[in-house]
């Protein structure tokens, strides 16, 4: 299976699609310092690869978070464009990995960023054709939100699935619903 994977963390190659975290973090213990350098045919980053490669999101989403989020967002190209500029000008088939929205959730305003040729990530969605990225571009606030929750959901059965104990589902889907719960048990439990 690791020879489906990327060689090196700045390839060029569709490999990143098949490429896991683990991988990545066997990069990292090579050299700590990998996702801070540049290199490849593009000499650049490897988040540029990833989301470029169209990684899974939980490999972007684990490369940007030990990138550090504030050096991801400072990125930009030679155009002047974001890491959601690039994930915009990517065009996706049905039920591809899509690193699109947790990109809007940790940068939301580069969807509203122009590069050199003052294009937003909408602009260049759409002159790729790419109706998955312009479906997500429209409505940025809602993507985030649906991709927050969707990773809320992800997380809590994580937990569930490690054993952990979470309210019944019977207090309803927000998680201010479930706080407001728990605090109304734990106030009952005490008088």
């Amino acid at each position: 299976r690791r020879e489906k994977m990327v060689k090196t963390a700045t390839e060029s190659s569709s490999k990143w699609q098949n490429t896991s975290i683990k991988h990545i973090q066997g990069f990292m213990l090579k050299d700590p310092n990998i996702l801070w350098r540049r290199g490849g045919s593009y000499k650049e980053f490897p988040i540029y690869y990833a989301i470029m490669y169209k990684a899974k999101t939980v490999v972007v989403e684990y490369i940007c978070e030990h990138t550090g989020i504030n050096r991801v967002c400072d990125w930009r190209d030679e155009k002047d464009q974001t890491i959601v500029h690039i994930a915009a000008s990517l065009t996706y088939k049905q039920g591809e990995e899509c690193s699109l929205p947790y990109l809007m959730s940790i940068f939301p305003e580069a969807c509203y960023l122009e590069n050199l040729k003052d294009e937003i990530p909408l602009h260049i969605a759409r002159m790729k054709n790419s109706k998955e990225a312009i479906n997500f571009l429209l409505h940025p606030e809602n993507t985030v939100k649906t991709y927050e929750m969707a990773k809320f959901k992800r997380t809590e059965q994580q937990f569930l699935d490690h054993g952990g104990r979470i309210v019944e589902r019977v207090w309803g889907n927000t998680i201010e619903t479930r706080v407001m719960h728990d605090r109304d048990l734990i106030a009952g439990a005490s008088s």
